[in-house]
């Protein structure tokens, strides 16, 4: 794997992504994608959404950015959400469902791997773990 996919915990072996993709262990390649980064900040692609607010006690993602890489982001149920449409939708439901790592911001791409628990309605369980890649969304 590439140094640029690797951090906070995690690694990633699986192919590099495209510039507006996340790439799934499964080799899923989710696209077109982008992130928002604000105060509550959006990582998307296609059918895969890490919306992560700022908690009380910790700093936002824009501001973690500005004080420099890597950003290791406990998900937290309470604050931030995963939500996957896959034959039906899957969503963060756990306490501490994973952890989100951003290893690399080069100009406004945002790069980076995860790996979180999501359940289905029905109570299934499976863990998603990927890499991405993600322009800065434009105005």
């Amino acid at each position: 794997g590439s140094p640029v996919y690797e951090g906070c915990g995690l690694s990633w072996s699986g192919s590099e992504p495209e510039v507006g993709s996340i790439v799934l262990d499964d080799g899923t390649i989710l696209t077109p994608g982008d992130f928002t980064r604000e105060r509550s900040s959006r990582l998307n692609a296609a059918t895969l959404t890490f919306d992560v607010r700022t908690g009380a006690d910790e700093p936002s993602l824009d501001d973690a950015l500005t004080a420099g890489l890597p950003v290791c982001r406990t998900l937290d149920g309470q604050n931030d959400q995963v939500i996957y449409h896959d034959q039906g939708v899957w969503t963060s439901k756990d306490a501490h469902p994973g952890t989100l790592a951003i290893t690399s911001l080069e100009g406004t791409t945002l790069r980076g791997l995860f790996a979180v628990k999501v359940a289905s309605p029905t109570g299934a369980t499976r863990e998603l773990t990927g890499a991405f890649a993600l322009p800065l969304k434009a105005d």
